[in-house]
């Protein structure tokens, strides 16, 4: 249950992040630092809650897994790794072309402020005929 709510949790920084990265307001500038630095902090707390909480006990599995052994517990200590590590680097994809959305819409404008720039110094510059 713990790592659910942990999981729950690092989605909804994510939500929130590229939300507040894509509809900016007053107090984001403030928001977007403090919530990838959650994230990021996040991560790594999960991963060690899940190597210190262990697994459901097997025996209430046992007509799940009949042959049943150290191995099959490795397995789904292994599993539940692969699980949250999938988790974590779908959320880090998104964040991350989020933010390359973000800045490649801000190059975006900057270049056409340039070039509107140079056009109307361009326009000055031309001989007036009369």
């Amino acid at each position: 249950m713990p790592l659910q709510v942990l999981v729950i949790a690092t989605s909804v920084m994510v939500v929130a992040f590229i939300t507040l990265l894509q509809n900016p307001f007053l107090g984001s500038p403030t928001w977007l630092p403090a919530l990838g630095a959650a994230w990021l902090l996040a991560v790594p707390l999960t991963l060690t809650a899940q190597a210190h909480m262990g697994l459901p006990d097997i025996h209430k599995f046992r007509r799940l897994f009949p042959d049943s052994g150290s191995r099959v517990e490795a397995e789904r200590l292994a599993a539940v790794q692969a699980a949250l590590l999938g988790v974590f680097a779908a959320q880090a994809l998104l964040l991350a072309f989020a933010l390359k959305l973000k800045a490649s819409a801000a190059l975006q404008k900057q270049d056409a402020g340039q070039q509107a720039g140079t056009a109307s110094e361009c326009l000055c510059m031309l001989p007036i005929h009369s």
